[in-house]
């Protein structure tokens, strides 16, 4: 398994140069991740109007090649702020209102609150109340509007320089986390490396291996733990059953996955024991469980046998168990955007 586990590392790191290759039809700005960001200091506008807002802005860096899960790492933002210009009612039946409204977009870092690029566009809407007038001026934000385009394009040479020009601090910062066991955060730093930054990408790329090893061994052992209190409650199919639910989560490349085996040996022991203790009038249903169980069992090696093989020809896998475990993480970034609004 370990031999396995070697084999998929070694082409992660070694094919970097292949996954560029294939991504040569990709521009560099694919490759740069910028998040919408709506900051509570756009007042006057609803929660309707801010969900769209933020939907406009996903809308943007998507169309523009921007877009993608960062995991842990959201440094990079896009911010709106809106000053109203005009408020017209305009006469008929029902009265409408008209807005006209300047959209100021700043892209930059957040985190340290470095302002990359700004533009503004004037955009106007109409609707039968205010909150449906700011909705369909936003909507008349177009994605492919050239002054949008070029800013995002400023912002993208400045964000590869930032990880090009700090690439050792951000090495450094990695191994911060790993040491202090905050692990899904040295993962998540490490996979926001984007390929255009070649010479930090390979560096933080080497990481990875160490990093997502302590995790699905420490996962391991911990979900090993909760499957075997499953089993020791009552060493029976229910308690199999609900060993299952743990066992089904731990990664075969994990140093622990021999304990998997061992325990599901055990329980099909048991399961089998069982069974020859069970009076004859009710062994027919029993038999019956007992194969159901059995393929349950099967079922759970098969599937990590899959998961095994599908991983070796994955390059992307660090990076899907980088995300998925940011799923599960409160967002904690707290950006530094003040400055940017004067």
């Amino acid at each position: 398994m370990k031999k396995l586990l070697n084999i998929f590392v070694f082409a992660c790191i070694i094919s970097i140069t292949q996954v560029n290759a294939q991504r040569n039809n990709l521009s560099d700005s694919e490759r740069v991740k910028i998040v919408p960001y709506v900051p509570q200091q756009i007042e006057n506008i609803s929660l309707i109007v801010r969900n769209n807002l933020q939907s406009k802005l996903a809308q943007i860096v998507t169309r523009n090649g921007f877009a993608g899960s960062t995991g842990f790492t959201n440094r990079f933002i896009i911010v709106p702020n809106i000053s109203v210009l005009t408020k017209e009612v305009v006469a008929g039946a029902p009265t409408r209102i008209a807005l006209t409204l300047d959209v100021a977009l700043f892209v930059g870092d957040g985190i340290d609150g470095t302002k990359y690029s700004s533009t503004n566009i004037t955009v106007q809407g109409v609707g039968i109340n205010e909150t449906k007038a700011y909705i369909s001026a936003i909507k008349n934000i177009k994605a492919n509007n050239k002054e949008i385009t070029n800013l995002l394009e400023d912002a993208k040479s400045r964000i590869i320089d930032y990880y090009d020009n700090n690439c050792n601090f951000i090495i450094a910062d990695i191994e911060k986390y790993e040491d202090a066991r905050e692990l899904d955060k040295a993962l998540g730093m490490a996979m926001s490396v984007p390929t255009v930054s070649k010479s930090c990408y390979k560096k933080a790329a080497r990481k990875v291996k160490p990093i997502f090893e302590k995790i699905i061994n420490t996962d391991c052992k911990e979900l090993m733990k909760n499957a075997q209190i499953a089993w020791n409650k009552g060493e029976d199919y229910d308690a199999a059953n609900e060993a299952a639910v743990f066992l089904r989560k731990i990664d075969p490349a994990s140093s622990c996955y021999s304990d998997l085996e061992r325990l599901v040996s055990d329980i099909k022991k048991e399961l089998r024991k069982d069974e020859n203790e069970i009076k004859d009038e009710i062994k027919e249903n029993k038999e019956y469980k007992r194969k159901q169980a059995e393929k349950e069992w099967d079922f759970i090696l098969q599937k990590q046998r899959d998961l095994t093989a599908y991983k070796l020809k994955e390059i992307e896998a660090y990076k899907q168990v980088n995300i998925e475990r940011a799923k599960n993480q409160k967002k904690t970034d707290i950006y530094n955007i003040k400055e940017w609004f004067k």
